[in-house]
């Protein structure tokens, strides 16, 4: 069955969004071309690239030796960044609402590391002794 306007279509994962969707297609759903913008009024485009996921993408940038990965909490919901080093971690970062911070289940929140993410990428890296490869200007 075809969409039931011209906008393209979204995948079925979006259309239970907290934003709503306005579509009424049986097989696919073809929101508005306003969706993502009541799915940023809605709170939920901060969901799909947080503080987390920052962290991952500047640690990713700055020591791409080390293995990293967001998960998420399914107890809480909150989405932590583990990254490991050869045979040392997984050091657990989260976002305090402030800064970013060690987090351990047994404890919660402990060490403070910067609030850039760039920082705290550079400090946890450091944290697991990896090495963080120098940068050259180009000519």
């Amino acid at each position: 069955m075809d969409c039931c306007n011209n906008t393209p279509p979204y995948d079925e994962q979006f259309c239970g969004c907290p934003a709503g969707c306005d579509c009424t297609c049986p097989t696919v759903c073809c929101c508005d071309g306003e969706h993502l913008a009541r799915l940023a009024a809605a709170g939920g485009m901060n969901e799909m690239f947080g503080p987390a996921e920052r962290l991952d993408a500047a640690v990713r940038r700055i020591a791409p030796q080390v293995s990293v990965s967001a998960v998420r909490d399914k107890d809480d919901g909150l989405t932590r960044v583990h990254v490991t080093y050869r045979n040392r971690g997984p050091l657990i970062l989260g976002w305090d609402g402030q800064t970013y911070r060690r987090w351990t289940p047994d404890d919660g929140y402990g060490a403070i590391l910067p609030a850039a993410p760039e920082d705290a990428a550079r400090r946890a890296a450091e944290m697991l002794a990896a090495l963080i490869p120098a940068v050259t200007a180009r000519p």
